[in-house]
């Protein structure tokens, strides 16, 4: 299978070559020059009033999230943006390389923060989206993080129902939208759980996930996502 695969993506490549995303080069999605331009070195704030902190931990109010760690910002016209883009809504997961040397460089200037962390998980996608999809680009990130850092991942959760995209609704319609959106699957009992999703906006779906995984036994639950902030379309 795995054979197959490697032939695909060689007759994929060969047919549809890839060009980095800012310079346009041909080889890669993102050529070492551009790389290096990236500003991936982590954004941290709370995940409740957005005051930027020390490694992102709740400074106002109790939550089921007790930290939120991004890998940059989301802004506008920029690489991630991009990244973010084509992986979310045009499914490409051979970007998947791409996010994997993203977490190897923020791992190396901020190993620290997942000193105490026991396993890794994503949030989890409907299964009929997922499927018409072809993989969870939340998954994608746990992975790559999962190969960089050494600590296990586990599929956690299960998606109960689908959901609206969290983008078209307000703040209270989030919040209803998602629940009993997440039931636990596994046991957590007495684990720090690092939670993933792509992106981060208002927090509503970290949030209710890590309720979950709380109220299941989890001894923390830390958010994570590769970018923060306002995006259009945003929403699982």
């Amino acid at each position: 299978m795995k054979n197959i695969k490697k032939i695909f993506s060689f007759i994929q490549e060969y047919i549809f070559p890839i060009f980095c995303l800012q310079c346009k080069k041909e080889g890669s999605w993102l050529c070492d020059n551009c790389f290096i331009t990236l500003e991936i070195d982590g954004y941290f704030a709370c995940p409740v009033c957005g005051v930027q902190n020390r490694d992102g931990i709740v400074c106002c109010k109790k939550i089921f999230l007790s930290q939120h760690i991004a890998i940059a910002t989301y802004k506008h016209k920029t690489i991630i943006e991009q990244i973010i883009h084509l992986i979310k809504y045009q499914y490409l997961d051979s970007l998947k390389k791409v996010i994997t040397k993203i977490c190897i460089h923020f791992y190396i200037s901020q190993h620290v923060l997942f000193n105490d962390i026991d396993i890794i998980t994503a949030i989890p996608l409907y299964k009929k989206r997922e499927a018409e999809r072809g993989f969870n680009q939340a998954q994608l990130i746990c992975d790559s993080l999962s190969i960089v850092t050494a600590i296990p991942t586990m599929h956690t959760l299960k998606r109960c129902k689908k959901t609206k995209q969290q983008a078209l609704l307000s703040l209270t319609e989030r919040k209803k939208n998602l629940q009993g959106a997440f039931a636990l699957i596994e046991d957590v009992q007495g684990k720090t759980v690092l939670l993933v999703d792509d992106v981060f906006t208002t927090g509503s779906t970290l949030e209710h996930a890590a309720e979950v995984l709380i109220m299941g036994g989890a001894k923390q639950v830390i958010g994570f996502s590769l970018a923060r902030g306002k995006m259009r379309n945003e929403g699982k």
